[in-house]
């Protein structure tokens, strides 16, 4: 009776029905939607953080070192992960195992056959009387630069040596002209006056004939034209003031000195790996390096306060021109900075923009010489060869051949020029510093020890 009574109501109120069954719809699908609701929110919002995050690893600045160290460092936004955190990590791995690899071959390159010119020199002799007995074993070394090579030296020999003197061409031609006139009838000590003219012309030519053997002679026994007397103004090496007789020369001239006799070694192999003195039939007149005209090492390292280097007035060399002597001992300390630092780039300084830092030295030298110019190319090699060296400025001149003959010098059927140069060299301090006196070391701001 019930059931007949609800279904009457039903029928008779369809629409009521429909409202009542719609609203509980709806409120069945609002409780599911809120259900779904909060766990969609909280999906969305974990989404949102981890998209955040991969953002910021994709926005992540970085430094990658540049493929030449001259270059700036290259800066990249990038995702940081751990595989771009190992391959990073590798990278810079191989740059540090190649950069010491690199670095102790320029240093053993650098260092090559350099030593002190005295055992226990540096930094500092026990034996006062060490500083003095130097002045000597340093001006030898110069010296016996200009000798014959043999198979036990081991610093440069170029075989050098002068056109013949003018007392001796003098002599030569005194005897051509007593042997003619004795073999032509007159008495040794008669007049020359008394000789025609064809005579006359026959004695000339004989002494022309004696004169070019002369020269001949001498260019045939020498690889290179120099003035090998250290007593001469016009001595080809630089020789340092604190060499002469005199006072207790200080530390820092006698380092000054070391460093200066280590460059002109440096010159005078490139000039011996370019003439090749040891090889058989040859001589000045075949050989690319003509002549030495002189070496001057300016004092100071480049960029360092208080001396630094000079090169305005790129006047000739000509003779032995004397520098003025510097007290490093009086100068300030120079911070210089640290090993790690970017390596200081100074046009105004230099023309490479190298100058001295906590990694290196930089000393500037001046040359004059008479090459073949075909030899130019080869020489410039050399120098680089032979150490850390580049020819940072250069003038050439034409030689007239017959002008250099009335001088007594041969250079043979090439053209030669007259080259004047300044040449930047580079000592690192990985182990320069080890010799350093106390006052150098103050001067340059480097550790003791170090």
């Amino acid at each position: 009776m019930m059931i007949k009574r609800v279904f009457d109501w039903v029928k008779a109120n369809p629409i009521t029905l429909a409202a009542a069954a719609m609203a509980a719809a709806a409120l069945l699908s609002l409780l599911v939607l809120n259900s779904a609701g909060a766990a969609f929110v909280t999906q969305m919002q974990q989404r949102a953080n981890v998209i955040a995050h991969l953002a910021s690893l994709q926005q992540t600045k970085v430094k990658i070192p540049p493929a030449n160290p001259d270059d700036p460092e290259v800066r990249l936004q990038l995702a940081v992960n751990q595989g771009a955190i190992d391959q990073l990590k590798n990278v810079y791995e191989k740059m540090n195992k190649e950069y010491t690899e690199i670095f102790k071959l320029a240093v053993d390159s650098n260092r090559g056959r350099h030593v002190p010119m005295h055992p226990g020199l540096f930094p500092e002799p026990r034996d006062p009387a060490v500083p003095f007995e130097v002045r000597d074993i340093y001006r030898g070394i110069l010296e016996k630069m200009f000798d014959r090579p043999t198979a036990a030296n081991i610093y440069p020999r170029l075989n050098a040596g002068q056109p013949p003197s003018q007392m001796q061409i003098a002599k030569a031609l005194a005897k051509v002209q007593e042997n003619y006139l004795a073999n032509n009838f007159f008495p040794p000590k008669e007049k020359i006056e008394q000789l025609t003219d064809p005579q006359l012309d026959q004695l000339n030519e004989l002494k022309k004939q004696k004169l070019l053997e002369l020269l001949q002679e001498k260019a045939q026994s020498i690889h290179l034209y120099a003035d090998t007397d250290i007593a001469s103004p016009d001595f080809a090496f630089d020789v340092g003031q604190w060499s002469k007789p005199g006072p207790r020369p200080l530390m820092s001239e006698i380092w000054e000195g070391q460093v200066g006799l280590w460059i002109q070694q440096d010159i005078a192999q490139a000039i011996e790996l370019t003439n090749q003195p040891s090889a058989a039939k040859s001589n000045v007149m075949s050989t690319p390096v003509k002549r030495l005209i002189g070496v001057r090492v300016i004092p100071g390292g480049v960029g360092v306060e208080g001396f630094s280097a000079n090169i305005a007035g790129s006047g000739q060399i000509n003779g032995r021109r004397r520098m003025a002597q510097l007290d490093r001992t009086q100068a300030p300390p120079v911070d210089t900075g640290s090993i790690d630092d970017r390596l200081p780039d100074n046009f105004e300084k230099s023309p490479t923009g190298r100058q001295s830092n906590a990694m290196y030295d930089v000393w500037y030298a001046k040359t004059a010489m008479v090459l073949d110019a075909q030899a130019m190319p080869a020489f410039f090699e050399n120098l680089q060869r032979v150490n850390l060296m580049s020819v940072l400025v250069m003038t050439v001149q034409d030689v007239d051949e017959y002008e250099a003959l009335r001088d007594g010098f041969v250079y043979g059927s090439g053209d030669a020029v007259r080259v004047e140069m300044l040449i930047e060299t580079i000592w690192l301090r990985e182990w320069t510093s080890q010799y350093m006196p106390e006052s150098v070391r103050n001067q340059l701001g480097v550790a003791t020890g170090g």
